[in-house]
């Protein structure tokens, strides 16, 4: 083997490792960029999940505790603002009999919104339960 023959196959060229690291730094950077955005959605599931925990507990809470059949309370808990509204189901209105029962049937909805990466995020949450009248 000649001397320039050696010369010429005893290594990489600059423009082979730039190449290599350029290729290299993307793939890091794709990466990176992957888990960042994972770990954000992870975190925002977490507050979607308490989000609905305490929409959950509102509902039970309120459909207990209020003697009104109409009502609308607010509050906050942590970095959570709530609604919670509560009104005659209109569809109790159309079954209407002769003899009423001694409930009747009531919307309530609980609303939860909370901040997000500079986005108001919301979550609502509505059923309907019994209301027992205390008046005959």
């Amino acid at each position: 083997m000649t001397e320039a023959s050696r010369a010429s196959n005893a290594g990489f060229t600059l423009l082979e490792v730039i190449v290599a690291f350029t290729i290299a730094t993307t793939a890091l950077g794709l990466l990176f960029r992957i888990h960042a955005s994972s770990t954000a959605t992870v975190l925002l599931s977490e507050e979607h999940r308490d989000a609905t925990a305490l929409a959950q507990a509102l509902i039970a809470e309120h459909s207990v505790t209020e003697r009104l059949l109409s009502f609308t309370r607010t509050g906050s808990m942590d970095k959570y603002k709530w609604t919670v509204r509560a009104e005659p189901y209109p569809g109790a209105a159309a079954a209407a009999t002769e003899q009423r029962p001694p409930y009747r049937l009531r919307s309530i909805a609980a609303e939860v919104t909370w901040a997000f990466r500079d986005r108001e995020r919301r979550l609502a949450l509505r059923t309907v339960k019994p209301f027992f009248d205390e008046k005959p």
